[in-house]
């Protein structure tokens, strides 16, 4: 309630006093840019629900065909490698306004270069921390959580090798959204 309620008194002092010669007015607004919003923000959601349904479902795949035991034990070490998700996000998230302004002018060449730039860095800086984390993230989660759970070095290996292969895709994704595909 209080973010909700801290947007609508910001949109209302906003819209209405300090900003309201700033306001849009009713006929300004036109059919085809509203339409072509609702359509690029309807395109958002449904990424939103498809990502989130492929981020989530691991556990109850998981579950189903093993137990609720081996749920913890896969998903705390999946936990940890999501922190390497959050270093594709942060470098990452930048390219995909600007690859669109860069083919909104033509500039496929810049495209180009950036994204083999982007997947070589994110790749090699992705590689360096999962071997961090292959090596050493055994022995962190044993002593964090007093050995209750034990961290199998083939999924430690599967979730580097997974973070590794979205890290190189991911600049190529930010462009296919930049154009709109």
């Amino acid at each position: 309630p209080g973010p909700r309620t801290a947007n609508r008194g910001n949109s209302l002092w906003g819209y209405r006093g300090f900003g309201r010669q700033a306001s849009p007015a009713r006929r300004t607004v036109e059919k085809a840019y509203v339409v072509s919003l609702i359509r690029l923000g309807s395109q958002f959601f449904v990424l939103s629900i498809v990502t989130s349904a492929a981020l989530y479902s691991d556990n109850l795949i998981i579950a189903h065909a093993l137990c609720l035991r081996q749920v913890t034990e896969c998903l705390v070490p999946a936990k940890l490698f999501m922190a390497l998700g959050l270093i594709v996000t942060l470098v990452g998230l930048p390219l995909w306004p600007a690859n669109g302004e860069a083919l909104a002018r033509g500039d496929l060449e810049w495209v180009r270069k950036t994204t083999n730039r982007m997947t070589v860095i994110s790749g090699v800086t992705i590689l360096v921390a999962s071997a961090g984390l292959i090596l050493g993230g055994g022995r962190f989660l044993s002593v964090w959580l007093h050995g209750a759970i034990q961290a199998p070095l083939p999924l430690l290996v599967g979730l580097g090798f997974w973070w590794l292969f979205l890290a190189t895709s991911s600049p190529r994704f930010k462009v296919q959204n930049a154009a709109g595909i």
